[in-house]
């Protein structure tokens, strides 16, 4: 369960413009139930750097991982080798999230996935297993 204070904090990232550190500092503070919601709320156009604090949060769970996978689009790099320049971040932080997923970095936690119907269709679900996509990408997880 999140406090009131992380929910100031998630309010404050969201919606208010913050220094770098002191919104990473602020990131660094939250658990992961608070992370979960301020990532479910987080506009991707605003860059990288509070996400990638978030892959290597400690309080950062499967689940949380999962959501940033789908939210960010990540398996649109699943099929490229090299991106263009002006993408290069975008890969790159696809390609470390990933890795830390298949790795079994992140442990089970107190947040749900459930990315059928949220994310991809049954459809997507059958297509990606036939192409061999790993089944934790896909797995509901939670209550």
């Amino acid at each position: 369960m999140k406090s009131e204070a992380e929910d100031k904090i998630i309010d404050t990232l969201l919606y208010e413009f913050r220094e770098l550190s002191d919104a990473l500092n602020d990131i660094n503070s939250l658990g992961e139930t608070a992370l979960f919601e301020f990532i479910e709320n987080y506009n991707w156009d605003d860059g990288f750097e509070l996400p990638q604090a978030i892959v290597h949060h400690p309080s950062c769970d499967l689940a949380l991982a999962l959501e940033m996978f789908w939210l960010s689009e990540s398996f649109n790099w699943l099929e490229f080798d090299e991106p263009e320049d002006s993408e290069r971040k975008w890969y790159e932080f696809s390609r470390k999230l990933l890795e830390k997923i298949l790795d079994g970095d992140y442990k089970l936690g107190g947040n749900r996935f459930i990315g059928v119907d949220k994310y991809f269709s049954k459809v997507d679900l059958h297509i990606w297993k036939k192409r061999g996509l790993p089944s934790v990408l896909f797995e509901s997880i939670g209550q």
